[in-house]
């Protein structure tokens, strides 16, 4: 699983083909017919509604003891339901995960671990508005809009918010695909912090411009004897919640592994040919196969006689 204080997820969800720039292979899709429009902070959005919405595959957004939901949105105006911005939480499970919704009024409002939170924050209508709603780790909750911070109130009780389970996490509806919001959504991303306020008006360049690290793998490398000959052995195990691909190289050879899953490992023994190994090192280079950074690490082994 990424960091819990890293970029858990960035969608620019006008481009093509759509891609997670968090390196989390965290992949969103389409629900729906409703079209990509040319507007938008980057010129091309997605629309909302009245059945289309935003979703990625199952995976688990964390136990979270801060977090800040980001996203540039067009809502639009006359339209006097509930309807979702974020969505992470089965329908009426008010304890498990996060939802951030609109009520009628157009109010922001929070629900998670077990408590609903309904700020004094209204967005407008009709218009592109930036908002980052962040949760600190007393349950204060800040609502930021075009940059102008209010606060939103405390959850009661807060501990964290438990999304260890693995679910689709939306935007624009529900888990069920109801609630859908109106409008258009450009960019969005989550963070597994309360963004500071100078965080929060670079927010895009901090999900999309910045180096973000790779996946995450666990990687050991032994000088073995068999025979009377030696070996080195790899191992690189998937600590990250997506398939990798993983790379093992070492002065004796190299071996790639497709679509290692996470707990799995990608392992090798390599011949020396020698009844002898000098001390030395080997690398290991772990890619989401959807593209991403890269995560490469060097790991040392000791000299061996057999």
């Amino acid at each position: 699983m990424p960091p819990a204080d890293g970029t858990l997820l960035a969608w620019d969800l006008g481009e093509d083909p759509l891609t997670d720039a968090s390196g989390h292979g965290r992949t969103p899709r389409v629900v729906g017919p409703a079209p990509v429009v040319a507007e938008g902070p980057t010129g091309s959005a997605q629309s909302l509604g009245p059945t289309t919405y935003v979703a990625s595959e199952p995976f688990a957004l964390g136990h979270l003891y801060q977090a800040s939901f980001a996203g540039e949105f067009r809502i639009d105006a006359g339209v006097s339901s509930y309807r979702r911005l974020f969505d992470a939480q089965p329908v009426g499970q008010d304890a498990d995960g996060i939802l951030i919704d609109l009520t009628p009024s157009n109010a922001v409002r929070v629900i998670t671990a077990g408590v609903g939170t309904t700020t004094p924050v209204q967005v407008p209508t009709g218009r592109w508005f930036d908002l980052v709603v962040t949760i600190g780790e007393d349950g204060a909750i800040t609502v930021f809009v075009d940059g102008d911070a209010r606060s939103g109130g405390t959850i009661a009780g807060f501990d964290a918010i438990a999304g260890c389970r693995t679910r689709p996490f939306h935007v624009g509806a529900n888990q069920g695909g109801g609630e859908v919001q109106r409008g258009a959504v450009d960019r969005v991303a989550v963070f597994g912090r309360a963004l500071t306020a100078d965080e929060v008006a670079t927010w895009q360049a901090l999900a999309f411009d910045a180096d973000e690290p790779g996946p995450d793998v666990t990687v050991a490398a032994q000088a073995r004897c068999l025979a009377g000959r030696a070996y080195v052995a790899v191992r690189a195990t998937n600590a990250d919640d997506v398939a990798l691909d993983v790379t093992l190289e070492t002065p004796y050879g190299s071996r790639t592994a497709a679509g290692v899953a996470p707990g799995a490992a990608a392992y090798q023994s390599f011949a020396v040919r020698a009844a002898s190994v000098d001390a030395g090192s080997a690398t290991v280079t772990a890619t989401v196969p959807d593209g991403g950074p890269a995560s490469v690490h060097d790991v040392a082994f000791e000299a061996r006689t057999c």
